[in-house]
This record gives C-alpha cells, structure tokens and sequence, in this order.
C-alpha cells in the first residue's frame, strides 16, 4: 500500500513534468517519456493513478539533477519547484 507521502511525490513529479513541457523543455509527453525511458502507457497510468503507480528513484533523481526541479519542493513540498540557476 502506498503511503500519502508517495502519492504526494508523484503527483509532484508530474507537476514538475508539465512545467517542463510547457516551458519547452520537452517538445512533449513524448519526448519526456523518451528521455526518461518511460513507456507512455505507464507515464498516463502513473499520472492519473497516483495512489497505484509510483515514479521510480532514478526519475526522481534525474528531474532533480538535469533539469534543475528542487528536491526539497518535490519530495516534502516545500518552497519554489524550480532552483535558482
């Protein structure tokens, strides 16, 4: 069973996602599921199934590190979801 904690970070995750999509980091959903190595179906079952689906540690840490998303905003929901570059 997952924890609130979880379903949380996941949905934060696709936050974070469709944020870099929309700024253009991405020139899509499927352009982020490709550099993410996430099969499409999965990210949609993921992004509308948070209480099921959980984002695995490696995409955490890839928004993180490549794309500058606070770790602190997406795994305990405090402060800006982006750093200061």
């Amino acid at each position: 069973m997952k924890t609130s904690e979880s379903i949380e970070i996941t949905k934060r995750f696709f936050q974070a996602a469709d944020h870099l999509i929309k700024e253009k980091e991405f020139e899509g959903i499927r352009d982020f599921c490709r550099k993410f190595e996430i099969n499409p179906g999965y990210y949609y079952n993921m992004k509308n199934n948070p209480e099921t689906y959980s984002v695995k540690i490696d995409h955490l840490s890839r928004i993180v590190k490549t794309y500058n998303v606070s770790a602190t905003w997406l795994l305990i929901g405090k402060g800006e979801m982006m750093e200061k570059e």
